[in-house]
């Protein structure tokens, strides 16, 4: 049966019942650890009202209606731990509420670290463009700290004792060359705002490396952890990387996304007001025909966003099939990335 056969006959939102309580429960102990993992750091109290608050800014898992007992809803998409849980579940077959609780012991602190790493970003990302709540709240100076602090307690998880020392080793690795891939985007993203003219390829390659690289790590280590044992090392960092692919193609199409958001004329946070360079701006400035209004023009480059984001989420159901006809397991937990 094909890829879309599949989906078309089985996806389901928000997973099948007995699924959803699976992935529900696992992330439910990400939470638990988060929040044991950050009571034992015996941070400045200053210092961990901030990370604190970090951790429980919109979008983050400690404020997800999961946190409360509730159920996945489709807006729970977002949440980074999620696709490592959800990669480390297909990857390791776990395709039924009856896995082992002690199956998943690995891949929880690295969701976690997953978590602390997105947080970390953030508030860095917050910093450089002068963005929210908490900067004006603490200062630029007590947010780097916080910034920094989170970054290290990532590390920190992934170097868990219940995490196979050597799995330790290639995790650690991975995390910092991605990330060292991703701030070289963000760099590139920061730069642009000083140029007066940027093309398409080139909001495309800056997306594809902020974006594209964090996301693809995401999946990446999720990969790592569910394939661990079954390759030796050279072939499980090949396989990594094919995962982190899919992961990059699906990173872009998230940004696309809130990059739209962030671009319409009445959006509270501007792109266009701190003149970003974010891909619907500068298609909006390649390719929107003279003449329209400020309705048609809105409207002109949605169809040019949709179109993109279309073709991405192409290229990632290609790439979904490739990885199952290659490493032979179950999309089923993930079918809902790849769906409109």
């Amino acid at each position: 049966m094909s890829f879309s056969a599949l989906v078309n006959h089985e996806l389901s939102w928000p997973f099948p019942e007995t699924d959803a309580e699976a992935i529900e429960a696992r992330l439910r102990q990400v939470v638990q650890y988060l929040v044991s993992f950050m009571n034992q750091w015996g941070a400045p109290r200053s210092l961990r009202a901030i990370i604190d608050e970090a951790l429980r800014q919109p979008g983050k898992l400690l404020v997800a209606p999961i946190y409360d007992g509730k159920h996945l809803q489709r807006q729970d998409g977002g949440l980074w731990p999620l696709h490592a849980v959800l990669m480390h579940a297909a990857v390791a077959h776990m395709d039924t509420a009856a896995a082992v609780a002690a199956d998943w012991e690995t891949v929880v602190p690295v969701a976690a670290a997953v978590e602390l790493l997105g947080a970390a970003l953030d508030v860095f990302d917050d910093v450089q463009d002068g963005d929210g709540d908490l900067n004006a709240r603490f200062g630029v100076p007590m947010m780097i700290n916080a910034a920094m602090a989170l970054r290290e307690l990532a590390q920190q998880a992934l170097a868990d004792p219940r995490i196979p020392r050597a799995l330790q080793t290639v995790l650690q690795e991975t995390c910092a060359s991605d990330t060292l891939r991703a701030i070289g985007g963000q760099t590139l993203d920061v730069a642009f705002e000083q140029q007066a003219h940027v093309t398409l390829d080139e909001a495309i390659d800056m997306t594809e490396r902020k974006s594209g690289a964090l996301v693809g790590l995401v999946y990446r280590l999720g990969a790592l952890v569910g394939l661990y044992g079954r390759y030796r090392a050279k072939r499980l960092r090949a396989a990594s990387e094919d995962f982190a692919a899919f992961g990059r193609t699906m990173g872009v199409v998230i940004q696309l996304e809130n990059d739209w958001n962030d671009a319409r004329r009445d959006a509270p946070k501007s792109d266009r007001q701190r003149g970003k360079k974010t891909l619907p701006l500068v298609a909006e400035a390649e390719k929107m025909p003279p003449g329209l209004t400020a309705e048609e023009g809105e409207l002109f480059v949605l169809r040019m966003v949709q179109t993109m984001i279309s073709l991405h989420r192409r290229r990632a159901r290609a790439q979904l099939d490739a990885l199952v006809a290659t490493y032979h397991f179950s999309p089923r937990w993930l079918y809902w990335v790849v769906s409109d």
